[in-house]
Formats: C-alpha cells, sequence, structure tokens
C-alpha cells in the first residue's frame, strides 16, 4: 500500500459500505461456523489493516492480527489492543502458535503472487478443526485503479479461487458472490472514472443515508442469494477446511 493512502485507506475501513458490510457478513458466517460449546475461539486476522475487522470480533473470540504495512500495525494496535504482528504471506518461522480455529484472509491473497504458497502457509496455524475463511474481489471485468493503487496482481472468478484453494491442500466448505446486483453499476462507474482521467482511487463515502442503505441491502442480498446463486458480484468468499 502506498503511504500516502494509510489515511485514506483506515477512514473507508471505518465508514465506507462495503467495509462496514464485509464485518457484519463475517461475522454472521463466523458464528454460524461457531462451536456451541466453545465460548472463546482463537481467530486470527491475517492482514488486519487498520483492526476495524478485529475491534468488531474481540468481544466473542480471542483475536490476533497480522500486517504487513508498519503504519497500518500502528493504527490496528491502537484501535483493537490486542497482539498485532507485522509479517508478510507467505508466514514463514515460528511467529505464531498453531491451533487457531478460524483464520480470516480478507482481501489478500489479490496481493500475493504465489496465493497457493501463501494459502500453505497460512493453514498450517488452522485448529484441526479450523476454517480458513477468505474474501477476494471478483471479476475481472472490474478492475480499476482501486486495484492499480492497492498494488493487485488480479481479481478472482469463483473457479479460479477454488482452484488455489484445492491446491494448496485445503476443502472447500462453501464458496458464493456477493454484491451481485451492484456489479453492474460498478462497472459503468469505473469506466466513468478511468475516462475521466482523474487520479488516485475510485471509492467515495457517500452520503450518510445513502451508505446505510448500501450497507443494509448488501447484506440483505448476501442472505437472499444463499439459495439462488447469481454468477457475479463485487467480491467472493469462501470458506475452506483442512
Amino acid at each position: 500500500m502506498q503511504s500516502d493512502y494509510v489515511e485514506i485507506y483506515e477512514r473507508l475501513e471505518r465508514e465506507h459500505w462495503w467495509w462496514i458490510a464485509r464485518r457484519r457478513i463475517i461475522r454472521s458466517v463466523l458464528e454460524s461456523l461457531q462451536a456451541k460449546d466453545k465460548d472463546r475461539m482463537r481467530l486470527l486476522d491475517i492482514g488486519c489493516g487498520a483492526g476495524l475487522g478485529i475491534a468488531s470480533l474481540r468481544d466473542r473470540f480471542d483475536c490476533t492480527g497480522i500486517e504487513p504495512d508498519s503504519h497500518l500495525v500502528q493504527r490496528a494496535r491502537e484501535n483493537t489492543g490486542v497482539p498485532i504482528l507485522q509479517s508478510e504471506l507467505p508466514i514463514t518461522g515460528n511467529l505464531l502458535t498453531p491451533g487457531f480455529n478460524f483464520i480470516l484472509l480478507l482481501d489478500v491473497l489479490e496481493h500475493v503472487e504465489d496465493e497457493v504458497e501463501a494459502l500453505r502457509s497460512t493453514f498450517e496455524y488452522l485448529a484441526k478443526d479450523g476454517y480458513l475463511i477468505i474474501n477476494v474481489p471478483a471479476m475481472p471485468w472490474l478492475w480499476s485503479s482501486h486495484d492499480e493503487i492497492n498494488k493487485h496482481y488480479r481479481r478472482y472468478l469463483a473457479k479460479q479461487l477454488e482452484e488455489r484453494i484445492h491446491d494448496a491442500g485445503l476443502r472447500l466448505y462453501s464458496i458464493r458472490y456477493w454484491g451481485s446486483l451492484l456489479a453492474p453499476a460498478a462497472y459503468f462507474g469505473r469506466r466513468l472514472h478511468k475516462n475521466s482521467k482523474t487520479e488516485g482511487h475510485d471509492l467515495r463515502i457517500p452520503p450518510r443515508f445513502v451508505n446505510q442503505l448500501l450497507v443494509e441491502s448488501v447484506v440483505m442480498e448476501y442472505w437472499m442469494t444463499k439459495m439462488i446463486r447469481i454468477p457475479m458480484g463485487l467480491s467472493l468468499l469462501a470458506v475452506a477446511y483442512r
């Protein structure tokens, strides 16, 4: 991440509808997978950013974070009060004690050239009955300046991510797109942004009412499309296990 984007990124992570919706969706997924007989389970958030995701989960989980960017490591420590380690993917050495019940890789794999190696280095820290929850940007045709400024290698199709998960020796529990109904609007919006020849990322925080409306609509759509799948979306969410 470019250093001058760190402050912008934290504000987006805190206030933008996409990040808020992702936090709510991830929490719901975690709660659906959480063993009923265990109150406090261990959770590792790899690529935790400014720590807003961890801050929303520390009431239910014993959290640890990993973040490669030194500026965001400091912000995450201040925002969460939990251990935040600085490391790149793939994870090497004895940085962590294995046995995490959940490991989050939320919008991380697109930053890594060798996804399979990264996944293999990650699931070694999973408990035997643990889950790896992966979120990535979806649909190559949605590529924009946001991907470029964040140094993404790719956007994913479901088949591509599923293949990488299997190549790493993991089993797929579930995979689905989300933000599906907004994908066409995002495509045209990003084309207009590109044609305007403006520089920088293409994300803006909408007015409060619109922002909240987008949060609620995206979260509702995610659960409604559990039975009726739409083969596209802004993002792709997969759950894998050993």
